[in-house]
């Protein structure tokens, strides 16, 4: 499952209405050639892969990555499409940055009370995002700036 799958799931299942905004352009044959793929992804702004909203919490786009990329992420949205992600935040809406990363979690035996007798039957990878959120920056020279929010949905 991708990144943006993930993502999509975890907003759907925390309440929020969300949509896959990033579209696939794919190339013609000797473009495709050329270039070595068939096409490539487009996000929206040049930085959303998922649309969200809900009532209390206002309207979100947010960059889905796995496997460590979040910094790359907020330097392309801070940089290249700096003039977007402020036209998106002063219009009210918000940029969330979710990184998808593999956590090892050991599994216990337990008796029928639920309590642990301590035996590992082993360990298991699963997926855990964490979530940051750009905001404009408000003091002179500082454009943007980032809150950690964890594993909880902001």
């Amino acid at each position: 499952m991708s990144p943006t799958q993930r993502t999509l799931k975890a907003l759907r299942e925390a309440g929020w209405l969300a949509h896959v905004v990033e579209k696939w352009i794919s190339y013609d044959k000797g473009a495709a050639k050329a270039k070595g793929r068939p096409g490539s992804r487009v996000d929206v702004f040049g930085f959303g892969d998922v649309l969200a909203c809900r009532p209390e919490a206002g309207i979100v786009l947010v960059q889905a990555t796995g496997g460590g990329n979040a910094s790359a992420r907020i330097d392309k949205i801070t940089t290249e499409c700096d003039a977007n992600a402020l036209w998106w935040l002063h219009s009210g809406g918000r940029i969330i940055v979710v990184d998808w990363r593999k956590v090892r979690r050991e599994i216990f035996v337990k008796d029928e009370d639920s309590k642990i007798f301590g035996q590992s039957m082993g360990v298991r990878t699963v997926r855990r995002p964490r979530y940051t959120e750009l905001f404009s920056g408000s003091s002179p020279g500082r454009i943007f700036y980032t809150k950690e929010h964890g594993e909880d949905l902001p």
